[in-house]
């Protein structure tokens, strides 16, 4: 894996409460977190995709009777 530097600044209370956490390294700590942070966000992006593709083609009503027969099929 290639990598880049980046630096970055951050509020001093925000360096003390990196420090306190008892990473291993900051680097590994900040790329960890921003990987997360990138990983909600295209989640985020795919639920509001979803949703707005639903809004615009709503199920019809009978596919939800068809959909609670096969979610129940466990509780036989």
């Amino acid at each position: 894996m290639s990598t880049t530097n980046l630096q970055i600044r951050l509020p001093t209370a925000l360096a003390k409460q990196l420090s306190k956490c008892g990473a291993a390294s900051k680097s590994v700590f900040v790329r960890q977190a921003i990987e997360e942070k990138l990983v909600r966000e295209r989640t985020a992006r795919l639920e509001r995709r979803w949703i707005d593709a639903l809004g615009q083609s709503p199920d019809h009503t009978s596919n939800a009777r068809a959909w609670r027969s096969v979610e129940a099929w466990g509780d036989k």
